[in-house]
């Protein structure tokens, strides 16, 4: 996961540096992707460059709504899982979609990716009508400010 607040720092140094390569090992000491490089600085500088441009590209972090998650399929994308009560937050897949009976209310499962001490991956299931009171989904990896920001129900 690329690190904004490293990439900055990295522009900010890089865009500063004259324009001749002479002196970049220098200029270089305290920039946050100094030790990557390997080509008198291009290699670092390429991968300033591809990280500052996948940050440029990454979509905003967002609380999914339940009606979206209802539509994914089962190979559809991932989502940033968050439950409150524990305040965890990991990656998810949706498995499917269990319906009131004998599952109780409307359930969505998620196939949740962290180690829970059964193995990477467990599958967790969610009450729709507790989404955004007890648990919620993210369409990108939200930073802490964006988690606190976005108020629960």
């Amino acid at each position: 996961m690329v690190d904004p607040k490293e990439v900055i720092a990295g522009l900010e140094k890089c865009s500063a540096m004259p324009d001749s390569y002479t002196s970049i090992r220098s200029d270089c000491e305290s920039c946050t992707y100094n030790g990557r490089d390997t080509l008198d600085g291009v290699i670092c500088r390429q991968l300033l460059m591809r990280d500052a441009l996948s940050l440029l590209k990454a979509p905003e972090a967002r609380v999914a709504n339940l009606e979206e998650l209802k539509l994914v399929t089962d190979d559809g994308p991932f989502y940033w899982m968050e439950v409150r009560e524990r305040k965890a937050f990991f990656p998810a897949l949706k498995i499917e979609e269990l319906g009131a009976g004998r599952a109780g209310p409307l359930c969505i499962q998620f196939a949740a990716i962290f180690n829970s001490g059964y193995g990477p991956v467990t599958v967790c299931r969610f009450k729709t009508e507790e989404y955004n009171i007890l648990w919620r989904c993210w369409t990108s990896r939200p930073t802490d400010e964006q988690r606190e920001k976005v108020k629960w129900e």
